[in-house]
């Protein structure tokens, strides 16, 4: 009998103690929190710096010049920019970066384009055009096709362009609408393509520390993953649910006991 006891008192309070851990609080959902004990402390960085392609980026490169002919051989009769993924043009009018770092542009050839920036890339065909097929002035505008990020979380997935040349991580989860109740702020992870491979960051998004880190702008082809956090069977959102949940439970102990008569 006393064994039965003990064990049903132990039971009981397993239960109450998981209740209390499943809890949404606002120092798991809250951004911007100072570091402390539980919430960590990142390293600022002096510049982020632009984007630098890699093999399989997809470039829209438009020349604007007062010469038609200059605009009918490298603009393939285009009248604007390719930048949406989705068009029927894009198959046409756009320059994939292949294997070998470069990109086939007409009359140029071959040009050597990995690790460089779009500022880099015009500057580099504006000088291979200059006076020897474009006499007039001109300029070189690039756009990168590929320009969007995506998001997994228990909610769902979606991939998203980005809008700004320097998108931060909080305006990318509000592109999706915020993060779900419970996903997991203290273990965001970043997969990354960059030149040396692909790499997975992972950082606490509740950190004010994020505003000067790596962490804080989101580059092309980032996929944000965000799982659920451990503990939320009884998923309870606030504290007045699960202080009410706890009565009924010691409530319900309480009588079996009586009734069972342990």
């Amino acid at each position: 009998m006393t064994i039965q006891k003990n064990s049903f008192k132990v039971f009981l309070v397993t239960l109450v103690l998981m209740l209390l851990t499943s809890c949404v609080t606002t120092r798991r959902t809250n951004y911007l929190q100072n570091p402390d004990l539980l919430i960590p402390a990142y390293s600022s960085v002096d510049s982020v710096g632009d984007y630098r392609l890699l093999i399989g980026d997809e470039l829209n490169i438009t020349i604007f010049s007062l010469e038609e002919e200059a605009n009918t051989v490298f603009n393939q009769g285009r009248t604007q920019n390719i930048t949406s993924s989705n068009s029927k043009e894009k198959n046409i009018y756009t320059y994939t970066v292949y294997a070998d770092g470069c990109i086939n542009y007409p009359v140029v050839g071959s040009l050597y384009v990995e690790g460089r920036t779009l500022r880099e890339i015009s500057v580099l065909l504006k000088e291979k055009l200059k006076d020897q097929f474009i006499v007039n002035d001109f300029s070189v505008i690039i756009n990168l096709v590929n320009n969007s990020f995506s998001i997994i979380s228990e909610k769902g997935s979606g991939k998203y362009l980005i809008t700004s040349s320097n998108m931060t991580i909080f305006q990318a989860i509000a592109s999706s609408m915020d993060l779900p109740e419970y996903a997991d702020r203290a273990h965001v992870k970043i997969i990354r393509q960059t030149t040396k491979g692909t790499v997975v960051k992972v950082f606490d998004i509740r950190s004010t520390d994020i505003l000067n880190s790596e962490f804080y702008y989101v580059k092309p082809n980032d996929v944000i993953y965000v799982q659920s956090y451990d503990g939320q069977f009884f998923r309870l959102s606030n504290f007045g649910t699960v202080l009410s949940v706890i009565m009924t439970t010691i409530t319900l102990g309480l009588f079996v006991w009586t009734l069972t008569g342990l």
